[in-house]
């Protein structure tokens, strides 16, 4: 059985990571289908886990927003 673990904002790395690994000692090809997290790494794929990076794709590699998406000016009352 072909299994994808979807996770687009990346908020729970490690409940995710630790299911996709039992998944894949049972038998299951997995796939975890997120979004690179840009301030700290969680370290390798479990064995068996492919990871894909379908989410966030606007973030460069330093997690700063890219030149065309500048945040909005803050509204004063």
């Amino acid at each position: 059985m072909r299994v994808f673990l979807v996770d687009p904002g990346q908020q729970v790395p490690f409940y995710c990571r630790g299911l996709a690994r039992a998944l894949a000692a049972a038998g299951d090809g997995v796939a975890l289908v997120t979004a690179p997290l840009p301030h700290y790494d969680p370290g390798p794929a479990p064995p068996g886990v492919e990871v894909i990076h379908a989410f966030g794709r606007w973030l460069p590699a330093a997690g700063r927003p890219a030149a065309g998406a500048a945040r909005p000016a803050a509204r004063r009352a």
